[in-house]
């Protein structure tokens, strides 16, 4: 079933596992848990659990009792003059864990609360973030320093993500981006951390805008690229290195959702592979978005044969198409970015004719004929997808809108995409391999006055292989049908 939202699915998806795995590399974790009762991969990784009293704070107990605490934890030294030097109790590792925790706790939270306990864990995120502060300030452990750091930054950029309003959200991440660029470290460890903000508050900001900006895509995917280049911080310790990994999964999550955002499906589907090799038993939520959102990497390459009887009762079929370039377009009146798209390749419809492209736009909500639609009228075929028509969705995997499917002169899927940077393709085909195979949909005989002007689809192509055609019954009384993707 298509999902009633818009915005590339993958981008959708991607957003709710990034806000997870970003809060892994506060915990320093290896991998972000959910819940593997969840069904919906769409579901946002909240702990519905999570109550306010617990997220409290800890009873810091008697000061002859904390004074005992810290007493026991100071290495005995014989040689006083040798004795390294002490910091205060409040700044040791333990006590920072124990903010860190927190920190995740909180957010949860918060993510989860509505107004007027939400307020109130705003207002102690806020304590906790200057706390965290002070103590980056203070610490003479450099790896220390970072976590606390860390912890700061990502207290505002989880105010910025779960904020309500618009002007709310831009004010966390301009707090953020201050606090980013005052972070001084002067090392490799700090370099990486400072970088990984940055691009962490870039990407949210360029998902908030309804249509991305092309040029801030591609200068994202440039720096995104950049930084998994970059080496490995050496004389790293296992937590610096857990937290190293976590920010190359969040780094690496992010790139996929904009390589999918712009149609480069190549890069997309590798870097899934990558992320799937590195996926632990426990990453059920990851693994139910990569299976889903990119399982159309299977598709790339594989030769597409459909035959389809378009609203104005004509014929559209993809051996018509052979020698061109043929994008399929998918849309929705619920969808008003699809709407948006669809209108700007009529504006560009002209120069993509000359361009040797032809397009199919296919309906996915239902249409009624009493209702008013301005759309009808568009230069090129429409198809709309109607209860036991061909479910081009389906067989394209399409979850979310806008969709667009490249399709290229040999009537080969080249790409599939949420934007017209697809285009981009046709000066630069798709270099994944074709496994052979085709992609099919099998439908009932079609109406007999359209089969005089159907081509035969059973035949064999000249380079000896089989096609399989997509016939609809009926144009006005479609009949159910069994759909398949060859795989």
């Amino acid at each position: 079933m298509l999902d009633d939202m818009t915005g590339s699915p993958a981008i959708t998806a991607i957003k709710v596992v990034l806000a997870a795995v970003i809060v892994s590399v506060v915990a320093g974790l290896v991998c972000a848990q959910a819940p593997e009762s969840s069904e919906d991969p769409d579901t946002p990784l909240i702990d519905q659990s999570v109550k306010i009293e617990a997220v409290a704070e800890p009873d810091a107990g008697s000061s002859e009792q904390q004074a005992s605490k810290q007493q026991s934890k100071k290495p005995h030294h014989d040689d006083p003059d040798t004795q390294p030097q002490q910091t205060a109790p409040s700044l040791e590792a333990t006590d920072l864990q124990t903010l860190r925790s927190r920190a995740g706790r909180l957010l949860r939270a918060h993510a989860a609360s509505n107004d007027p306990k939400r307020q109130r864990i705003e207002q102690q995120l806020q304590d906790l973030a200057r706390q965290c502060q002070s103590l980056a300030t203070q610490l003479n452990e450099s790896t220390n320093r970072l976590e606390a750091a860390t912890v700061v930054f990502q207290v505002y950029h989880g105010l910025a993500q779960t904020a309500q309003a618009l002007d709310a959200k831009q004010e966390w991440m301009d707090k953020l981006r201050q606090l980013v660029a005052g972070f001084d470290q002067g090392d490799d460890q700090g370099d990486v951390l400072v970088e990984f903000w940055q691009l962490q508050a870039d990407l949210f900001e360029l998902n908030q805008q309804e249509a991305q900006p092309v040029e801030r895509r591609r200068l994202a995917i440039t720096r995104l690229e950049r930084f998994l280049e970059r080496p490995k911080p050496a004389q790293i310790g296992s937590e610096v290195a857990q937290a190293h990994w976590s920010m190359l999964r969040a780094v690496r999550l992010g790139l996929l959702g904009l390589y999918d955002e712009a149609g480069r499906s190549g890069p997309a589907c590798e870097l899934a592979t990558v992320l799937r090799g590195e996926l632990h038993r426990d990453d059920t939520t990851l693994r139910a978005h990569l299976d889903r959102s990119f399982a159309y990497c299977s598709l790339i390459g594989q030769r597409f044969d459909g035959q389809l009887v378009t609203d104005d009762r004509n014929v559209w079929t993809s051996e018509g198409r052979h020698g061109f370039w043929t994008l399929i377009c998918f849309w929705a009146k619920w969808a008003p970015a699809s709407v948006a798209m669809l209108e700007q390749l009529q504006s560009r419809y002209t120069d993509l004719v000359g361009r040797g492209v032809t397009i199919l736009s296919v309906r996915v909500d239902p249409w009624e004929e009493d209702q008013d639609d301005e759309h009808e009228a568009w230069p090129w075929p429409t198809y709309t997808q109607c209860e036991g028509a061909t479910d081009l969705a389906k067989i394209f995997r399409v979850y979310g809108l806008p969709r667009l499917v490249l399709i290229d002169k040999q009537s080969k899927v080249a790409a599939i995409g949420g934007s017209l940077d697809i285009l981009n393709q046709i000066e630069t085909p798709s270099s994944s391999s074709s496994s052979g195979s085709d992609i099919q949909a099998v439908k009932t005989p079609p109406d007999p006055v359209v089969a005089q002007t159907a081509t035969n689809t059973n035949e064999s192509k000249p380079d000896g292989s089989d096609q399989t055609e997509t016939r609809v019954s009926e144009a006005d009384q479609p009949q159910p049908s069994t759909d398949k993707a060859g795989q």
